[in-house]
């Protein structure tokens, strides 16, 4: 089936923006700021098809996107979600090599976000530590699911919501984890994780071994919603 590559006209710009999204698997935010990006390359670059972007299209769409946070008009964060949604409008077809950086361009989130938010090995022990301890002092399995979900980020790189809904029932890959919209990933985009190590595999599997016992799809106690939890 031939790409939908047409930006002429709001239809076939609306039809291309849909599209993309649904390419990416993810929603309507992103369908929304693809549509945001396809407009500015249509009506401020003249841009009618994206089979003929190129690296100057890709300069002044984001001279644009600077301009405007100069004056004002266009927040920094807001700037940088359609940098990410260009990004994407690139691998759709397949001009990977003119990729974007917001930080490069001054349109960046702001320094902290690119700071290392992970926590440290340590960190994660004595938390793990102790919410065994709490587990041992009440007998709350909430505790030990809390446990297994902080091992689950430490040794496979996930977000937090992600350790709580990972689908863990439906996980027997045994060399990538694989993470959807089901598990909860950002954006509902999908991604794997390599399984690299005999204890990365033992972390997995007594994590789907605690899920199982408890009658659990996922380390989050059925009786809580995600924001409860």
């Amino acid at each position: 089936m031939e790409k939908a590559l047409s930006i002429r006209n709001r239809s076939n710009l609306k039809r291309t923006s849909r599209t993309i999204s649904q390419w990416a698997n993810r929603g309507f935010a992103l369908a929304s700021k693809v549509r945001t990006v396809l407009s500015d390359l249509r009506y401020e670059h003249n841009l009618k098809s994206l089979r003929l972007i190129g690296k100057g299209h890709v300069d002044g769409l984001l001279e644009t996107y600077r301009e405007r946070v100069k004056q004002g008009s266009l927040s920094r964060r807001t700037a940088a979600t359609y940098v990410s949604a260009f990004n994407t409008v690139l691998e759709y077809v397949e001009r990977e090599g003119l990729k974007v950086s917001a930080k490069a361009w001054d349109l960046s989130r702001g320094s902290n976000v690119y700071a290392n938010r992970a926590n440290s090995p340590e960190a994660s022990r004595e938390f793990r530590a102790w919410l065994e301890e709490k587990y041992r002092e009440s007998g709350n399995v909430n505790y030990k699911a809390l446990a297994h979900s902080v091992e689950l980020q430490r040794h496979f790189g996930l977000r937090a919501r992600e350790s709580f809904g990972i689908k863990l029932a439906e996980k027997t890959e045994t060399e990538i984890l694989r993470l959807g919209r089901r598990d909860l990933t950002k954006n509902a985009r999908p991604r794997g994780v390599k399984i690299r190590s005999r204890e990365q595999a033992a972390v997995l599997e007594k994590a789907k071994e605690f899920a199982r016992e408890q009658g659990w799809r996922s380390l989050i106690n059925p009786e809580f919603t995600l924001k409860e939890w």
